[in-house]
């Protein structure tokens, strides 16, 4: 094999060295972005998770608060078709002022048998209506003593809160149910808002169904599951959040990706100029000085020092002696002429 062959050979496995560099280091950027992405995932499922829990902190408050209440026992107690006025006054002066006080939109006061007593609504002309009961929504609150749910209605998307109605002193709830309380708020533009403020994210809700949550480049999907009374899908808060680490991560390897290119551009530049100078220009004069007979063209390489240099020099001493031993036999030759 030629010198030039076994040299490009050479170049050929700097190029396919860096190349391999590149891909390893390239795997190693993505499975860090993965596992960033996976912790980022899980992260923030639990953060969407206790922001909308810190979110209806005042929603609860209001369940919580107003369930409790010798005067609420009464107010579910009477008369659905003609309550007293002193139940009336009751529900006037605390459950309608209450609601904006607790951002709250609706409440609702059920007695045992399932009958409607009193509602009460923020906005009169909002349109909203009763919220969906049955039997079986009764037995559910009977049973776990509270319930917080979403629904997705005519009017918007809301979040509601159900619990027993009990004696003022009885804040845990022990004794037998004596009614229902029921409290909801539409999940509009202030709730997303927040929930996007606390979670630094870009927030929607939407009825859509069997979503997954999902990571990909530097976006870390969420999407919670609002779920109804029943346990049911009911909706779906979709967070999206940007991983800033990642596309840090993403420039940075650029970056080296950039480096490390021009650094092997440089090197096989360097390289394939070195060889050519130091190597195949020289050898070419060489080659070319025995071909022709002409000492001359190696008279530059004679002055090197190196390996090259010390052969050029040893083929001019050649051509020397060969010149001596030509002039000689010619002059042998001419002197052996004159003799005859």
């Amino acid at each position: 094999m030629k010198i030039q062959g076994r040299l490009n050979i050479v170049l050929l496995a700097v190029f396919v060295a860096v190349s391999l560099f590149i891909v390893f280091q390239r795997n190693s950027n993505l499975h860090r972005n993965s596992t960033l992405l996976g912790g980022e995932l899980t992260a923030q499922e639990s953060q969407i998770s206790a922001d909308i829990e810190s979110e209806g902190q005042l929603l609860r408050s209001l369940q919580i608060d107003y369930s409790f209440w010798d005067n609420m026992v009464s107010l579910a107690q009477d008369n659905p078709s003609k309550l007293s006025p002193q139940n009336l006054t009751f529900a006037k002066q605390n459950i309608d002022t209450a609601l904006p006080t607790f951002k709250a939109d609706a409440a609702w006061v059920y007695n045992l048998n399932g009958d409607l007593v009193y509602s009460a609504l923020k906005d009169s002309d909002s349109g909203i209506g009763n919220i969906p009961v049955s039997k079986a929504y009764f037995d559910k609150i009977k049973t776990d003593k509270s319930i917080d749910y979403y629904i997705n209605t005519p009017k918007g998307f809301m979040e509601v809160r159900s619990t027993t109605i009990v004696p003022g002193n009885d804040e845990n709830h022990k004794t037998a149910a004596k009614g229902y309380w029921i409290v909801a708020r539409i999940l509009g533009k202030d709730f997303i808002n927040s929930i996007s403020k606390l979670s630094q994210s870009t927030v929607s809700i939407s009825a859509a169904e069997n979503l997954q949550n999902s990571a990909h480049n530097s976006i870390v999907e969420i999407n919670h599951d609002l779920l109804n009374w029943d346990g049911s899908d009911s909706l779906y808060l979709t967070s999206n959040y940007k991983v800033v680490a990642i596309d840090n991560i993403n420039k940075s390897f650029r970056s080296e990706l950039i480096l490390v290119g021009s650094l092997a551009a440089m090197l096989v530049i360097i390289l394939t100029g070195s060889i050519y100078l130091i190597i195949l220009r020289p050898l070419k004069k060489i080659t070319e000085s025995i071909s022709l007979n002409n000492p001359a063209l190696i008279e530059d390489v004679t002055k090197s020092s190196s390996e090259l240099g010390t052969l050029a020099k040893t083929i001019k001493e050649f051509f020397v002696q060969k010149a001596k031993i030509e002039q000689a036999t010619a002059e042998l030759t001419k002197a052996n002429e004159a003799l005859k």
